[in-house]
């Protein structure tokens, strides 16, 4: 696995794992608010932003049962909140940080989501 971490100067930040033979894709820890970290989520997406040569807007993609929000543009295989009591990320909730429950969550649902590819035979394009 392979991790990938935004820097940019958009509003929207976060990480990702990938495999490397997935290409494109990767699991991603992710929010459209990088000045308050807020309506944190969990989703499979692109890290190479698709384009006509990559041929993955044309692909077919199948939600995961595991997530739960139905599939968007950006998240073709669904997408969901962190759990309530972490989905807002700042001073309120670094108890759960530094007891590690807001890693251990997200590396949960990462699993998850590894798990349902693996036994569905999902190819990542």
């Amino acid at each position: 696995m392979h991790i990938g971490i935004d820097t940019g100067s958009g509003d929207e930040t976060g990480a990702w794992v990938y495999k490397e033979e997935w290409k494109y894709y990767g699991i991603f820890v992710w929010t459209n608010s990088k000045r308050y970290w807020d309506d944190m989520y969990i989703c499979i997406s692109y890290y190479n932003k698709p384009n006509r040569s990559n041929l993955i807007t044309k692909q077919e993609h199948q939600k995961l049962d595991c997530l739960i929000e139905e599939t968007t543009a950006g998240c073709p295989y669904g997408w969901e909140y962190l759990r309530e009591n972490i989905r807002n990320w700042g001073p309120s909730i670094t108890k759960e940080i530094v007891n590690m429950e807001v890693v251990n969550y997200i590396i949960e649902r990462f699993n998850m989501i590894l798990n349902e590819i693996e036994e569905k035979k999902i190819k990542m394009p």
